[in-house]
């Protein structure tokens, strides 16, 4: 981990921890991680489109420029290497194909998030008939466009 807490002061550790949830919480689409430079574009949370260049050392935001410490930004560039060195050392088990006839054959039961590891949808899947089999018909379209991912969180291939 390359961020720390940068107080002993309760208030802003506090504010770092916040920081810390939203960049677990918030969606923000990452786009040309280099995991070995440690940098990354990261969208704004508002999803407005906007990118902010972040690095293990800095932010382009409003909120790194202004306090210093680090964003949530960076927090999500931290948990996106981790994620990225996590699967790098993990072997790709999970196939794309199988995912996709799971979801075609058994997907209205959740088969396809069973199949990649994602048991709490999996679950969900089972008690609302694929939600409603709109889910389904939907899941189908994001593994064949190449959009589902697995537990780990990497798109299956």
């Amino acid at each position: 981990m390359f961020l720390d807490d940068y107080s002993d002061n309760p208030r802003d550790q506090k504010a770092q921890q916040d920081r810390k949830q939203r960049a677990e919480s918030q969606l923000m689409y990452v786009r040309n991680l280099d995991v070995e430079n440690c940098t990354a574009e990261i969208e704004s949370s508002s999803g407005n489109g906007h990118f902010y260049y972040v690095t293990q050392w800095g932010c382009d935001c409003m909120d790194f420029q202004r306090r210093g410490k680090p964003c949530k930004h960076m927090y999500k560039l931290q948990m996106e290497i981790e994620k990225a060195r996590r699967s790098a050392a993990l072997p790709k088990e999970k196939s794309k194909t199988t995912a996709l006839l799971f979801c075609i054959f058994f997907g209205y039961v959740g088969g396809h998030y069973f199949y990649v590891g994602r048991v709490g949808m999996g679950v969900l899947y089972l008690l609302t008939v694929g939600v409603f089999g709109f889910g389904w018909l939907f899941d189908i379209y994001r593994i064949a466009a190449g959009k589902f991912c697995d537990s780990d969180g990497v798109i299956l291939e």
